[in-house]
């Protein structure tokens, strides 16, 4: 009877967070709440930077100038915390600021990518440290997402036997009962 109420409510609740995530106190609240989840928010933080990493690893590489790359990688990233960083990254670069200082005022980058950069920066090889941290981000992942499929994997399978054994004893407890009450 209330299935037509449940179907209206969580299409009400979809179109409300289509509709907020243009919102950007709701993308900031929503990043910090995923980013402090426990093991999966490293885990997504580590995605992204693999993704900021490939995406300026290659604009680089093909000679972008430094600006317009992070201009490109700003429209490719939609997960807030980079987006915000990579809009006044690209402002301190502007006036003058080096990368990795800029970099350095953001928690979202580790100080392992803030000071390969820096030696990027210093030896013109920005491209190859970019290609070298999107690879150690993403065999990073891997290996997480990896641990995470191994953790699950006998939960899931204890899980399926519960559900299993819950309907057997469904079939099977009336056959019972009907041979208790004709005896």
């Amino acid at each position: 009877n209330n299935i037509l109420i449940i179907i209206v409510l969580l299409a009400l609740l979809v179109a409300l967070i289509h509709t907020l995530k243009k919102n950007e106190k709701f993308r900031r609240l929503q990043s910090i709440w995923i980013l402090r989840i426990p093991y999966i928010g490293e885990m997504i933080r580590k995605m992204y930077l693999a993704r900021f990493c490939l995406a300026l690893g290659l604009l680089t590489g093909a000679r972008t100038p430094l600006l317009n790359a992070f201009e490109l990688v700003k429209k490719m990233i939609d997960f807030y915390p980079l987006q915000k960083s990579i809009a006044i990254i690209e402002n301190d670069i502007m006036h003058g600021m080096s990368l990795h200082e800029s970099m350095s005022k953001f928690p979202i980058y580790d100080r392992r990518m803030i000071s390969l950069v820096k030696v990027a920066e210093e030896v013109n090889q920005l491209d190859a440290v970019f290609n070298r941290l999107k690879i150690q981000y993403m065999d990073d992942v891997d290996y997480q997402t990896s641990i995470i499929g191994s953790v699950l994997e006998p939960l899931m399978i204890i899980l399926i036997g519960l559900f299993v054994g819950v309907i057997l004893i469904a079939m099977y407890l009336p056959l019972f009962r009907l041979g208790e009450i004709l005896v």
